[in-house]
């Protein structure tokens, strides 16, 4: 049993009784996540689960991490998950029932989007599971899932695994259609299906669709559709807030929420039922009946989001908030409707991605020409008009004023130092959590802090900021010492202001030199040619973002702190702009776009003729 490790994809309270009489053969057991209500109830779990030495996958201590193990688990660059996508349905099967969304557009295309989207997230568990494999070749790995879809057998390094799936899910899946048929046909009480917060008159309506809230955390504001002409359908207060997440919403704002876990329409029930029925000869396997049943689930989402679209009257167009998260089913309903959909590429690194950054919609504002060239390649969205006009956060690179200066950088400027902003990733929240992970684990946050403690020691004229996603990692034990030693640290600081929004903008245009793992701020940066250097490795690993895309193997790559010292004391200190020249190169071929002026203004010259 020493040579046998059993994992398991998920634990919660109820396997609690069987991990107990599994402990007493003495076997070895890890687990890739927790599941239980609350946040605390998954902290008692785990510390529940580590008394019976029950463990996370520990891959963060990892000595090292396989040179492609990142590409694996994030950007999928051998399409393996496209290859499991065509076992739950193949492209005839999908047109079939494409056609119960729509008799009259051949809608496959999206909804094989849709299962490449459900199958991303197994494909990075399975990819963990492999990276432990492969480092530790002598063990027999027995991965144990609860999950149907992890169906596939692993391909990426061509390691022998056994998996063991107990159709749990499936059970459950069960379980939520006899709720939702006895919510249907016994009319019993359950939250409605939507809220609206709307006058429905004949005005023009645009549909503003949310991804959780009118914000991103503390760092900005979602402004880019709202117009300032208080009589325009955009302006704030008349655009229409359509949110499926239960985010809270201000009052003064018009608002339509839908619940996607409400009870269904017995016409709508009866529909789905009909439809498998008259596609259960399309399953010639169980794969295919999970295609299927995921299909119907979208379906199911359809219907719901269809019925409260069609209440209101004149709806012109919709906005979708954040490109690749938006549901495909609400997509759906907006074709459906004929309503044009818009939307703005939220990150320049997205295209690069083959496995879950998937856009389906009319009208895309694309970060660059090179951005637009990738997506017309690419199979993994659904475009019909692509404008290559910018990156939208970036206008407020323009916005700045020359001597509107954070109060970390006025101090340090006055006293004639350089200023670098360092960009960090935000950090799990929990040791189990940090144990699995490959990125933002605490590990590799430690590492990243005490390389800028050592480079604020080599380069003593600068002032170093920290700036993080939020500081929820400072209230960890784990970092008390490297606070302490950052609070010894006469020209090392962490950026504590998160009441004004498009703060960190504020510190990069001020900043001689950034330094970051890799953001979408950073890519912001380059477009306005903004010397940046990407800090892209970690305490067991090099090649983060290479291993997606690496910039022509750009010289504002670092693979380690050498470089990093040597780039960066070379840039502060050469007069030739060594960086400045790359960063030239960089623009030149990956951030030219369409048209002069504000992407906002380039923006609004297409919505306002909707």
């Amino acid at each position: 049993m020493e040579n046998t490790q059993y994992i398991f994809n998920k634990l919660n309270y109820f396997c609690l009784p069987i991990l107990r009489v599994l402990k007493l053969f003495n076997i070895n057991i890890f687990y890739l996540s927790l599941s239980a209500k609350t946040s605390e109830k998954k902290e008692i779990l785990a510390a529940k689960l580590k008394k019976m030495q029950i463990l996370p996958l520990p891959l963060e201590f990892e000595k090292k991490l396989p040179n492609d193990a990142l590409a694996f688990y994030d950007s999928d660059p051998n399409e393996q998950i496209y290859s499991s996508n065509l076992q739950l349905l193949n492209d005839n099967q999908l047109k079939k029932i494409s056609k119960i969304f729509c008799q009259n557009e051949d809608l496959s295309p999206i909804l094989r989007l849709v299962l490449q989207e459900r199958l991303w997230p197994k494909n990075g568990e399975l990819t963990k599971i492999q990276i432990w494999k492969k480092n530790n070749i002598n063990k027999k790995i027995i991965f144990i899932t609860f999950e149907s879809l992890f169906f596939l057998k692993p391909i990426n390094y061509q390691l022998k695994m056994n998996i063991v799936y107990i159709p749990l899910d499936l059970i459950s899946m069960l379980l939520e259609i006899l709720k939702l048929f006895s919510y249907s046909f016994l009319r019993l009480k359950f939250k409605k299906t939507g809220k609206l917060k709307v006058k429905n008159t004949d005005e023009k309506k645009i549909i503003f669709v949310l991804h959780k809230g009118t914000t991103y955390a503390n760092l900005y504001d979602k402004k880019l559709f709202y117009s300032e002409d208080e009589n325009s359908p955009f302006n704030q207060k008349k655009i229409i807030h359509l949110d499926y997440f239960n985010s809270n919403i201000a009052d003064n704002l018009r608002c339509l929420k839908i619940n996607l876990k409400s009870k269904l329409k017995i016409k709508y029930f009866i529909k789905i039922i009909i439809n498998f029925l008259k596609h259960i000869y399309i399953v010639k396997n169980r794969k295919n009946l999970l295609g299927l049943l995921l299909i119907l689930n979208e379906y199911r989402k359809f219907l719901i989001f269809l019925n409260h679209l069609e209440k209101l009257k004149n709806v012109k167009g919709a906005i979708i908030d954040y490109d690749i998260l938006c549901s495909k089913a609400l997509i759906i309903a907006f074709k459906f409707l004929k309503i044009s959909t818009y939307a703005a590429q939220e990150r320049f690194i997205h295209p690069h991605f083959t496995s879950f950054a998937n856009v389906v919609v009319d009208n895309y504002f694309a970060v660059s020409t090179f951005a637009a060239d990738t997506l017309k390649k690419s199979k993994y969205n659904y475009i019909k008009t692509i404008l290559p006009y910018g990156q939208w956060r970036s206008d407020e690179f323009k916005k700045i004023k020359k001597d509107d200066m954070p109060d970390e950088v006025l101090e340090a400027k006055n006293k004639g130092k350089k200023i670098i902003t360092a960009l960090g990733y935000q950090c799990s929240d929990t040791w189990f959590d940090s144990n699995v992970d490959i990125i933002t684990n605490w590990s590799c946050n430690r590492s990243f802090i005490e390389d800028m403690i050592k480079l604020s020691e080599e380069l003593k004229n600068t002032q170093i900021i920290l700036r993080y996603k939020n500081l929820e990692w400072l209230k960890l034990p784990y970092f008390a010492d490297l606070i302490k030693k950052i609070n010894e640290k006469k020209n090392l600081i962490i950026s504590t202001n998160y009441k004004a929004f498009f703060h960190s903008y504020k510190l990069c245009k001020n900043s001689d030199l950034i330094i970051a793992k890799h953001t979408s701020i950073a890519d912001e940066c380059l477009s306005y040619k903004y010397p940046v250097l990407f800090y892209d490795y970690g305490h067991n690993y090099i090649g983060n973002i290479v291993s997606t895309f690496n910039y022509k193997s750009s010289a504002i790559i670092c693979n380690n702190y050498q470089q990093l010292l040597f780039k960066a004391k070379s840039h502060l200190e050469d007069n030739e702009n060594t960086l400045n020249q790359e960063i030239e190169k960089v623009h030149t071929d990956f951030f030219q776009t369409e048209g002069k002026g504000l992407v906002k203004n380039k923006i609004f010259n297409i919505l306002n003729r909707i």
